[in-house]
C-alpha cells in the first residue's frame, strides 16, 4: 500500500508539473509609428490612411463607418461611426511610445441618441478599461475628450483608440471625430489621474515557457492523458477499499493541504487571462478607492452583481493595507485565492455528502482526488484566474440543501449563487419545480422566501446608498444582451455547424440563433419538469440542465460547462455508477482543450476562435456525443425502476438476413416505372436542345463586316454565342460611316456560353472587327430598346472587309436560336467547360483540352452529343440516363440486401431525391457516370459473394467490368477497389476451407477480372487519343499522360471558396455553388448548388456511427452490416489522406452505401409494433418534402431571394445567392 501511495502522489506532482509548463509567456513587438492623419483628410480606397477599424458584433447591418462633409471640426471632414443595434466600434491607430512616460491623448467628439446605461463615445488605449469621460449627445456641439496614461517600464507601443461603446458595454448611436492629438508631456499637471497603459501579460517566472499554440494542445493532451491513468489506477486500487492505511481526517487534511498548496504555488507563477485580471484589479481598486456606494456610478463596466464585489472589496483593502504592488503575482495570487478555497470548501461538501451515502471510503478518495485534480479546475482557476469555482460551490450546496429539502438555507445559498453571477439563474426551474411540483410545507416555503428575500436586500443594500435598487435590474438585463453571440468559444453544437461567434440574430434554420436559444431553453425546461416528476433527484437533473444548456443555448462561454464536475462528482457517490465517471473523464478532457486551447489563443490575442477551427469543431461533435451518452445514462437512473415510463435496455437484436438475389416480372415492371419517373425529373429543363452550329472563327487581326441599318437603330443590348477558342472582338458604332465609337469588346471566358451586354446605343452602322483572332463566334443577337430581337440582317446588309475561315453571315443565320437571357438552359456552366468541352474534342478529332481524368467518361458524354447535336441537352443527356440508371442499381440493390421490393423502391428513391443525385444527373460532368459504375460493381460483388454455385463467375466477371469501367471515368473508383477487395478476399477465405482446388480458381479469376480485364479496358479507352494526328498520341505518351494526371492531383491545391474537407461534407458544411443566373431582377435569384438532402446525409452518418458502435462497442455484427461498412469505408476513408484541395461531390461515391446504411437502421430499429415498411415510407416522404423545398435552387430555377434566405439557407456557409 506504501508503494501506491508513492505512485499516487507522484503521479499527482507530474500531473501538476503539467500544467506548470501549460502557463504562457507574452511579450510585446515594437514597430516604429507615430499618430498620423490626424484629422482624416486622407483618405485612400473610402479608409482613412494609417487608421483600422474593428468591430464587435460583425453584422454588416447594424453598423457603418462613413465620412461627414457637412460637419467638421477642422479641415474639410470628419469620421463617423454609427451602430444601429448595440456594438463596440473602435477607430485605431499603433503608436510608437517612449517607455515610462505620461501622454496626453485628445479628440474633439461630436455623439448624438447614444443610450447612457451603457458606455458612450470615448477615446482609450486598446486593451486597458479606463478610458476619457464617456459622451452620450453633444448636442450637435464639438465637445473635446481628454485622457492622461503612462507606458510602463519597456513598453513603447500603445494602440490609440476611438470608441463607441466598450469592453462588455456595447451600445449605439452616432459619434463623429475629428482633429486628434498625442501629446508627451514633459511636466504632469497637478489634479488629474494617469491610467496605466500597459496592457497586462500572462508570464511564469520559471525556466520554461510555453509560447507556441501546437505544443500547448500537445502538454493539454498529456494532462489528459495523465487523468486518464489518475483514473484507471483510482478504480484499480482505490474504489472498492473499505479502509486506508491512515485515518480518515488524515487523507482528507493531507489531500487539501498538498493539492491547494500545488494551486496556490501555480496561481503566484501565472497571471491569469489578461483581460479579466485587468478587470479583476481594478474593481478591487475601485471599491476602495470610491467605496461600495459609488461603485456602481463611477462610469468603469461592471457586469457582476454585488455579492462577489464584497470578495473584491476585501482583496482590495488588503492591498492597500499591506501596500502590495499593483502590477505584482501577489495582487494576481489574492485574486485567486476565493476560487482556490471554494474548490477546497467543494471537496469538504463532497466529502460529507459521500459519507452520507454509504459509499465505500476508497470510491469516496477516488472521486476527491478526480474532483480536486481535474484539469479543467485547475486551468480555469489556476491559469486563467476566473470565479466560476466560487459560483459552482454556493449552486450546488443550495442543490444538495434542497435535495435533503433544506429549503430555508438552500434558499439563502441559492440567492447568493444568483448575486455572484447571474448564469446561476439556469438553476431557477429547480426551485420553482419543488414548489410547485413536489407538495411541500408552504410554511416552510414562505420562510425560505422571505430568507431569500432579506439575504438580497443585505448584500444590494450598501451598493444602492444614496441611489436606490434599480441599478441591480440593469445589472441583469445588460447580462441577457452583453453577448449577443450564438456560442462564444464554448464547444457546442453551434461551435460544431460554424457558428462560433455568429451575431446572435443571424438566421439559422429559418430561425434566428436567439429564437433558437428560446426554443431550446423551452425544451430544457419542460424536459426538466417532466424528469422532476418522475424522480425528484435534483442534482441529476441540475447535471441535465447545466449540460443541456450549455450545449444548446446561445451565448455561451467555454467557461459555462465548469458546475457540472461537481455535479458529476455528486451524482457518482449518489448512484455508484462507474459510467457517470467515463462521462466525467469525457467531458474533462474536451472541457481542458477548450479551455485550454481559447487560453493559449488569447494569449496570442486571438479572441475569437475561427468559425472553421478544426479543433473546435471536433471537440464540439465529441461534446455533441458525450452529451447523447450522458442523457442516455441520466434516464436510465431516473426511470431504472421504473418500467412502465423506460423499460430496462434490451440486447440489441440484428434482423435476420432475408438476400434475394432474384430479379422476377414485378421487378421488371417497377424498374420500369421508376425508370420513367425519374427521366421525367432529370430530363425537364435539362437544357435547350438546340444551340448554333456555324460560325466565324476570323484568322487575321483586321477581319470583320459591318451592318448599314438604313437608319438610325436603338440597340439595348448585344447576346452573342462563341465556342472553344479564344481571341477579342471589338464592336463599333458609327451613324455617318465616318466617326466611330467603340461600345464594347468580345473577350469570351468559359466555352459554349451565351452573353450579354447592355450597350444602350443608337447608331445606323456596327462594325464588327477583329482585334485578336481565332476566337469561335457562332451567334449574336441585337435587340431593341424594348427588348425584342432586330430581325431582318439579311446578307444584302453586309459589306466584306475581308473574310477567311468560315463566313461571317454565320453570325446572324440562327437568330431563331438567340434567347433573350443566358441562362444554364443555353449556355455552359461549372466543369462542364472542360468536360462537355473535351467531348466536343473527341468528335472533331482536337487535341483533347480536359486530360486530368481518363477519357471512357467525355467518350461516352462524346457519344449523346453526336446524337443530339452539341447542345446543352446534347452534352447533358448522359448524365441524365446514368442518374436513371443509378436509381434503378439501387432498387435493385436494396432488393438484394434486404429481400423485398418495397426496400428496393424506397433504396431507388431516397437516392433518386437526394439533392447531389439530382444536380449531378443534370450537369455535363463525369461524376454520376462514376458512380454508377461504383454502385454496379459492388451489386455484382455481392451477388457473388451470396451465391453458393462455385461454378457463378459471372458476376464476378461483371463486377471486375463494371470496376474497369469506372476506373476509366475518374480515378475515385479506385478506392472502391479496395472494399472490393476486402469482400472478395473474404469470400476466398470461406472458400479455401472448401477446398484448394476452388481457392486456386477463385484466385485465377481474381487476377483476370480484376487486374487484367480492368488494365486491358483502361487502355483502350485511350485509344481515339492515340488516333489523333500528329506527334505526341502513341502508347509510351498515354503512360507519360497517367504520370500528368498523378501530379495534377498530387499538387491540386488552392484557395477555392468552395472547397471542403472530408469531416465538413458529413455535415454538409459547404455545399458548392455551381450556377448564378445573370440579369435577373435584383429581388430574383437563380441558382444551381450540389449539395446532400440534410435528410439523408446527416441521419446516414449517424446510422454509420450506429453501426460502428454495434460492431465495435457491442460486438455484433452480421453480412449485411460487413458489406454496407466495407464499401462506406473503402469510398470515404482514402480521402482523409488525400493532400488535395478537395470538394463536397468527393463524397458523393460514399452516398449510395450511407442510404443503405439507414434504410438497414430504419429495418432494425423497433417500435412499438410499427413496421419498418411505414418508418421508411414516413422517412422518404421527409425526404421527398425536403427535396421540393430546396428544388429551386437544385433546378436553376428563379425564385424570390426571401424565399432562399428564410426557407434555404440553414447556415452562414450555405451561400446560395449573392445579397
Amino acid at each position: 500500500m506504501g508503494s501506491f501511495l508513492r505512485n499516487l502522489l507522484l503521479l499527482i506532482i507530474l500531473f501538476i508539473f503539467i500544467f506548470f509548463i501549460q502557463a504562457f509567456n507574452a511579450s510585446f513587438c515594437s514597430a516604429e509609428n507615430i499618430l498620423k492623419n490626424p484629422d482624416f483628410e486622407e483618405v485612400i480606397n473610402g479608409k482613412p490612411t494609417y487608421w483600422e477599424f474593428d468591430v464587435w458584433n460583425k453584422d454588416p447591418k447594424g453598423y457603418r463607418f462613413g465620412f461627414d462633409i457637412r460637419s467638421f471640426h477642422s479641415g474639410t471632414q470628419s469620421i463617423v461611426i454609427e451602430a444601429t443595434e448595440p456594438n463596440d466600434l473602435k477607430i485605431m491607430q499603433r503608436l510608437s511610445l517612449k517607455e515610462d512616460r505620461v501622454y496626453k491623448f485628445s479628440c474633439w467628439v461630436k455623439a448624438s441618441n447614444i443610450p447612457t446605461d451603457n458606455k458612450g463615445a470615448n477615446i482609450s488605449a486598446l486593451d486597458i478599461l479606463d478610458t476619457s469621460e464617456n459622451l452620450y449627445d453633444t448636442q450637435g456641439q464639438w465637445k473635446e475628450l481628454v485622457f492622461y496614461g503612462k507606458t510602463a517600464k519597456g513598453q513603447t507601443e500603445v494602440i490609440f483608440t476611438l470608441r463607441l461603446g466598450g469592453y462588455g458595454s456595447i451600445n449605439k448611436g452616432i459619434t463623429a471625430f475629428d482633429n486628434c492629438k498625442v501629446v508627451l508631456l514633459d511636466t504632469v499637471p497637478s489634479g488629474i489621474k494617469i491610467a496605466p497603459l500597459k496592457r497586462e501579460q500572462m508570464e511564469i517566472k520559471q525556466q520554461s515557457s510555453l509560447t507556441d499554440s501546437s505544443k500547448g494542445l500537445i502538454f493539454t493532451l498529456l494532462s489528459s492523458i495523465i487523468f486518464v491513468a489518475l483514473l484507471i489506477i483510482s478504480l484499480r486500487y482505490l474504489k472498492s477499499r473499505d479502509a486506508l492505511p491512515y485515518s480518515n481526517k488524515t487523507f482528507l487534511l493531507s489531500l487539501l493541504l498538498s493539492t491547494s498548496l500545488l494551486k496556490i504555488i501555480l496561481s503566484y507563477l501565472t497571471t491569469g487571462f489578461p483581460v479579466d485580471l485587468i478587470t479583476y484589479k481594478a474593481w478591487s481598486d475601485l471599491l476602495v478607492k470610491k467605496g461600495l456606494s459609488e461603485f456602481y456610478y463611477s462610469g468603469y463596466f461592471v457586469d457582476y452583481p454585488p455579492f462577489y464585489m464584497y470578495v473584491f472589496y476585501v482583496i482590495g483593502l488588503l492591498r492597500h493595507l499591506f501596500n502590495i504592488p499593483y502590477d505584482s503575482q501577489l495582487f494576481v495570487l489574492l485574486l485567486k485565492l476565493p476560487s482556490l478555497l471554494a474548490e477546497a470548501m467543494s471537496v469538504l461538501l463532497l466529502y460529507k455528502v459521500s459519507k452520507e451515502t454509504g459509499i465505500k471510503i476508497g470510491s469516496v478518495y477516488m472521486i476527491l482526488i478526480l474532483f480536486t485534480l481535474n484539469p479543467v479546475l485547475i486551468i480555469n482557476t489556476c491559469l486563467w484566474g476566473q470565479v466560476d469555482s466560487f459560483l459552482t460551490f454556493f449552486i450546488v450546496l443550495s442543490l444538495v440543501l434542497l435535495q435533503q429539502k433544506r429549503l430555508f438555507f438552500s434558499a439563502i445559498f441559492f440567492t447568493i449563487s444568483i448575486l455572484t453571477k447571474p448564469q446561476a439563474l439556469m438553476y431557477s426551474p429547480l426551485f420553482l419545480f419543488y414548489l410547485f411540483l413536489s407538495k411541500p410545507d408552504y410554511k416552510e416555503c414562505i420562510k425560505a422566501l422571505i430568507a431569500s428575500i432579506i439575504t438580497a436586500f443585505v448584500i444590494i443594500l450598501p451598493f444602492s446608498i444614496n441611489h436606490g435598487p434599480y441599478w441591480i435590474v440593469n445589472i441583469f438585463k445588460n447580462a441577457l444582451v452583453q453577448y449577443p453571440f450564438a456560442t462564444l468559444n464554448a464547444f457546442n453544437i453551434h461551435a460544431l455547424f460554424g457558428n462560433n461567434w455568429s451575431p446572435v440574430m443571424d438566421k439559422w434554420i429559418i430561425f434566428s440563433f436567439k429564437t433558437w436559444g428560446t426554443i431550446f431553453i423551452l425544451l430544457i425546461t419542460i424536459t426538466s419538469a417532466y424528469l422532476f416528476i418522475k424522480s425528484k433527484h435534483i442534482l441529476i437533473i441540475a447535471l441535465f440542465i447545466v449540460l443541456s444548456v450549455f450545449m444548446f443555448s446561445t451565448e455561451m462561454h467555454e467557461r459555462y460547462m465548469v458546475p457540472s464536475f461537481l455535479l458529476f462528482s455528486m451524482v457518482y457517490v449518489f448512484t455508484k455508477d462507474t459510467t457517470i465517471l467515463y462521462l466525467f473523464t469525457g467531458f474533462t478532457i474536451t472541457n481542458t482543450f477548450n479551455l485550454a486551447y481559447t487560453l493559449m489563443l488569447a494569449h496570442h490575442g486571438i479572441y475569437h476562435l475561427s468559425p472553421d477551427d478544426i479543433i473546435l469543431r471536433a471537440f464540439s461533435l465529441f461534446n455533441l456525443i458525450l452529451y447523447c451518452l450522458t442523457v442516455k445514462k441520466i434516464i436510465n437512473l431516473l426511470f431504472e425502476d421504473k418500467s412502465e415510463v423506460l423499460q430496462k435496455e434490451k440486447p440489441l437484436e440484428l434482423p435476420k438476413n432475408e438476400f434475394n438475389s432474384v430479379i422476377n416480372s414485378k421487378d421488371i415492371l417497377t424498374m420500369v416505372l421508376i425508370a420513367f419517373l425519374f427521366s421525367a425529373l432529370y430530363l425537364h429543363k435539362l437544357g435547350d436542345t438546340k444551340s448554333p452550329q456555324t460560325y466565324w472563327q476570323p484568322s487575321a487581326k483586321g477581319e470583320g463586316m459591318f451592318i448599314d441599318f438604313n437608319r438610325v437603330q436603338d440597340i439595348s443590348k448585344i447576346n452573342y454565342f462563341y465556342g472553344i477558342t479564344k481571341g477579342k472582338i471589338r464592336i463599333d458604332s458609327s451613324d455617318d460611316f465616318v466617326n466611330w465609337q467603340t461600345i464594347t469588346f468580345i473577350e469570351p471566358k468559359g466555352v459554349f456560353m451565351w452573353k450579354s451586354k447592355d450597350v444602350n446605343i443608337k447608331a445606323r452602322y456596327l462594325s464588327i472587327i477583329t482585334e485578336e483572332p481565332s476566337l469561335m463566334l457562332y451567334e449574336i443577337g441585337l435587340f431593341d430598346k424594348s427588348g425584342n430581337l432586330i430581325r431582318g440582317i439579311s446578307p444584302s446588309t453586309f459589306v466584306v472587309m475581308k473574310e477567311t475561315k468560315g463566313s461571317f453571315r454565320h453570325l446572324f443565320d440562327e437568330q431563331d436560336l438567340v434567347p433573350q437571357r443566358p441562362s444554364y438552359l443555353n449556355s455552359m456552366y461549372f466543369d462542364e467547360i472542360y468536360f462537355a468541352r473535351t467531348a466536343y474534342e473527341h468528335i472533331h478529332g482536337i487535341e483533347p483540352y480536359e486530360n486530368t481524368h481518363p477519357p471512357l467518361g467525355k467518350l461516352i458524354m462524346a457519344l449523346s452529343v453526336k446524337v443530339f447535336s452539341m447542345s446543352p441537352f446534347g452534352w447533358r443527356f448522359s448524365s441524365a440516363i446514368f442518374g436513371v440508371f443509378v436509381v434503378l442499381l439501387m432498387y435493385l440493390m436494396g432488393k438484394l440486401l434486404f429481400g423485398k421490393i418495397q426496400y428496393g423502391i424506397f433504396a431507388s428513391s431516397i437516392m433518386g431525391f437526394d439533392f447531389m443525385t439530382f444536380v449531378q444527373s443534370r450537369i455535363g460532368t463525369v461524376d454520376i457516370i462514376a458512380i454508377t459504375f461504383i454502385v454496379a460493381m459492388y451489386y455484382f460483388m455481392f451477388r457473388f459473394y451470396l451465391s453458393d454455385d462455385d461454378s457463378n463467375i459471372k458476376n464476378l466477371a461483371l463486377s471486375g467490368i463494371c470496376f474497369g469501367l469506372g476506373a476509366s471515368v475518374k480515378w475515385l473508383c479506385l478506392y472502391s477497389g479496395i472494399g472490393l477487395a476486402v469482400i472478395y478476399f473474404c469470400k476466398l477465405y470461406n472458400q479455401a476451407k472448401i477446398s484448394n482446388k476452388v481457392f486456386t480458381r477463385f484466385i485465377m479469376w481474381g487476377l483476370i477480372f480484376f487486374v487484367i480485364i480492368p488494365l486491358v479496358i483502361y487502355f483502350l479507352t485511350f485509344i481515339p487519343f492515340m488516333l489523333l494526328p500528329g506527334a505526341g498520341h502513341d502508347f509510351v505518351d498515354v503512360l507519360k499522360l497517367q504520370e500528368h494526371m498523378y501530379q495534377y492531383h498530387k499538387s491540386a491545391k488552392g484557395s477555392h471558396p468552395f472547397a471542403s474537407t472530408w469531416w465538413q461534407w458529413l455535415i454538409i458544411y459547404k455545399p458548392i455553388w455551381l450556377y448564378m443566373g445573370e440579369n435577373l431582377p435584383l429581388t430574383k435569384a437563380e441558382s444551381i448548388v450540389s449539395m446532400g438532402n440534410p435528410f439523408i446525409w446527416w441521419i446516414g452518418s449517424l446510422s454509420i456511427l450506429f453501426w460502428l458502435y454495434v460492431v465495435f462497442i457491442k460486438n455484433k455484427g452480421n453480412l449485411l452490416i460487413f458489406f454496407i461498412i466495407t464499401a462506406f469505408l473503402s469510398n470515404y476513408l482514402p480521402w482523409l489522406l488525400v493532400p488535395r484541395e478537395t470538394y463536397i461531390y468527393h463524397f458523393f461515391a460514399s452516398v449510395p452505401f450511407l442510404i443503405l446504411s439507414l434504410i438497414y437502421v430504419i429495418k432494425t430499429i423497433k417500435i412499438d409494433k410499427i413496421s419498418p415498411s411505414y418508418l421508411l415510407l414516413a422517412y422518404t416522404t421527409s425526404v421527398i418534402a425536403l427535396f421540393v423545398l430546396f428544388y429551386p435552387i437544385l433546378s436553376g430555377t428563379t425564385v424570390d431571394k426571401t424565399y432562399i434566405s428564410q426557407y434555404l439557407k440553414w447556415f452562414n456557409s450555405w451561400i446560395f445567392f449573392v445579397p
